[in-house]
């Protein structure tokens, strides 16, 4: 499965051995030498100069190269670390590859890991796992075993396409992982993953990826200067928690096609294209204890196309360009103990046979809009805006 670069790694103890032996020699010499004659100063100087390099222990020449599949039960070690990945290589189905702290595995550009069987990595926190390219960028891990679970502790992740791709795996466990400088975090197709103490950073693309019928769960979730967030597709369910968005381009949580969301303690800041939160077509997504803090050139909530959202006790401010909610197409909110204030736009917005129950909340400082807009109904497609407007104060709009 493997092959070492060279001997030395075999002769590594014995070559560290001889080096400091060589080293101490060298130095007494040099300590009788220095004060008899200058030509034996000089002597000694210039066989340092070119000899002594060569006794220091070499520590780094242990690398490993995997060009070929995981056919067996394998384990990588630091001792043989970093594994340098030469080709796309599958975990069979009856294998398993365990990986130990401090590994750093590294890939060729045109390589990757298919994991039929499972793949166990097991970093701590003061030896993570590394998994990054050797080149520029390599395409990821894909989980595709139906029958056995696999694991990622302590993970760093680097220059990948798509770095995990979950594909209707039985069982994936990912947490204390970073994906960082990726075009793709994570996607989650038809799978049953967790995810915990996960953080994203620099992805070009969608950060995480949840699709086809998947039901995931993610708990302690960084997504820091992405271009998406959380996306969830078709037929979803996604149990989020504790999540932290920042310096995003658009779409920090995203629901379509009849999926459903629900979200316990979110903040999301720094929101620069578009909608900070959004469903669409039929999903559904409750929420409770979100801040929303600046979102520019768009809405920090929208509800589109027969979806429906339940918001309580949550906070939104700083929305410069469009409303601060926005419901419409059939879509229907439902919000208690809401704090809406400073925007450009309007508070609350509601067209094309929208619905809004709307209590105990607050909304103030549009100073170009309106705390509640009712800009009506001119589809027939659509039925007539419903509002329901209970115990709230909307005040210097």
């Amino acid at each position: 499965i493997t092959r070492h670069l060279s001997l030395h790694h075999a002769l590594k103890p014995l070559f560290q051995f001889i080096s400091i032996h060589m080293c101490t020699v060298y130095l007494l010499c040099v300590r009788e030498c220095y004060f008899k004659n200058m030509r034996a100063r000089v002597l000694l100087f210039t066989v340092g100069i070119f000899l002594l390099p060569s006794f220091i222990p070499d520590i780094a020449f242990a690398e490993t190269i995997v060009d070929s599949d995981i056919s067996e039960d394998t384990t990588w070690t630091k001792e043989e670390s970093p594994y340098l990945v030469q080709d796309w290589i599958t975990i069979e189905a009856t294998s398993t590859l365990t990986i130990e702290p401090g590994v750093i595995v590294e890939f060729d550009s045109s390589s990757g890991i298919d994991a039929l069987g499972r793949l166990l990595v097991a970093g701590t926190p003061d030896e993570q796992v590394t998994f990054t390219s050797s080149t520029d960028s390599w395409y990821g891990i894909n989980f595709e075993n139906q029958e056995k679970s696999s694991s990622l502790d302590y993970v760093m992740i680097q220059y990948a396409d798509t770095a995990i791709y979950d594909s209707s795996s039985k069982d994936l466990s990912i947490s204390n992982t970073k994906v960082i400088d990726s075009k793709y975090g994570i996607v989650a197709d038809g799978s049953h993953l967790a995810l915990n103490n996960f953080s994203a950073e620099k992805i070009s693309n969608d950060a995480i990826d949840i699709q086809f019928g998947s039901d995931v769960t993610l708990e302690n979730i960084t997504l820091k200067n992405v271009k998406y967030g959380v996306e969830v597709y078709v037929d979803s369910k996604a149990d989020i928690s504790n999540l932290l968005v920042d310096q995003i381009q658009s779409e920090a949580v995203a629901v379509y096609e009849a999926c459903s969301v629900h979200i316990t303690s979110a903040t999301i800041t720094n929101v620069s294209q578009s909608y900070a939160i959004e469903a669409f077509n039929d999903s559904s997504i409750d929420i409770s204890n979100l801040t929303i803090d600046g979102v520019l050139g768009s809405d920090a909530l929208s509800v589109f196309n027969g979806s429906k959202m339940t918001v309580s006790d949550s906070t939104i401010s700083n929305v410069d360009g469009w409303e601060a909610i926005s419901v419409f197409s059939s879509g229907s909110l439902i919000a208690k103990n809401l704090k809406i204030s400073n925007g450009t736009g309007d508070g609350l917005v509601v067209f094309s046979g929208g619905s809004v129950d709307l209590q105990d909340s607050v909304i103030s400082g549009f100073a170009y809009g309106a705390g509640v807009a009712d800009y009506g109904s001119n589809n027939p497609d659509y039925p007539a805006n419903s509002f329901s407007l209970t115990k709230n104060e909307i005040t210097n709009n």
